[in-house]
């Protein structure tokens, strides 16, 4: 995951959305991790994911009685 300050990404904004469109970017601030910048088919695929296991704890949780 490549990492860019707040400045850095303000500065190189296309640079940034270039990688973002590869790979997750995560942004710091005062060296902490601050934000992360995915694509729109990234962010799609992970809430995707996220329902699809909340679909199989939900129906693994119904089995136990």
């Amino acid at each position: 995951m490549q990492t860019y300050t707040l400045t850095d990404a303000r500065n190189k904004h296309g640079e940034v959305f270039d990688q973002a469109a590869i790979e997750p970017v995560l942004l710091t601030k005062q060296s902490r991790p601050s934000h992360v910048i995915l694509s729109a088919s990234s962010y799609q695929k992970l809430i995707d994911r996220i329902q699809e296991l909340e679909s199989l704890l939900l129906a693994q949780n119904q089995d136990i009685p």
